[in-house]
């Protein structure tokens, strides 16, 4: 798969979450044909933009992921909310 033909399948994924939520939530169903022609919209949209800044941004493609040096400690947290049960959830890894 290119990386264009991800980007349109992370921008479809995205309208089809999208989709589910407003049925979900607000019980407006968006007829499929529509979302999937919003996707070909945000996706020649992000295409252009892309076009424009990926050659403005050098480092971006340089830079990679380095393991913390010695007495350094990388800490990542989340958390979640459940709505219905009115309880919290944080995790936090070191």
């Amino acid at each position: 798969m290119s990386s264009e033909q991800f980007a349109f399948l992370i921008v479809l994924l995205w309208n089809i979450w999208n989709r589910r939520n407003r049925w979900i939530h607000s019980g407006q169903l968006i007829p499929t044909r529509l979302v999937a022609e919003y996707a070909q919209l945000v996706h020649g949209d992000y295409q252009q933009v892309a076009e424009n800044i990926v050659d403005s941004i050098p480092c971006a493609r340089e830079k990679k992921w380095m393991k913390p040096g010695p007495g350094v400690i990388k800490i990542n947290v989340d958390g979640a909310w459940n709505v219905t049960t009115r309880m919290a959830a944080i995790g936090i890894i070191a």
